[in-house]
């Protein structure tokens, strides 16, 4: 596991999927709204990382997407 980065909502940390043999992002934020929540799996665009799964916890939200080794303004 490799912290990335952290916000006012949460963090985002680089974790490796021995099945699958690839890395993924897992972004956890404690402010997620419904909206997020039934639109991002749906969403298809090149600009947009797709949405592996979603787990909710009680205290925060867990985003499970593809690793990008680059920022989001290149």
């Amino acid at each position: 596991v490799e912290f990335l980065a952290q916000g006012g909502y949460g963090w985002v940390s680089l974790v490796y999927d021995d099945t699958e043999k690839r890395p993924l992002a897992v972004k956890c934020t404690t402010d997620t709204s419904e909206m997020e929540l039934t639109w991002w799996p749906k969403l298809q665009h090149d600009t947009i990382l797709p949405l592996i799964e979603y787990i909710t916890l009680d205290s925060c939200t867990v985003f499970i997407m593809p690793a990008m080794r680059k920022d989001l303004w290149m």
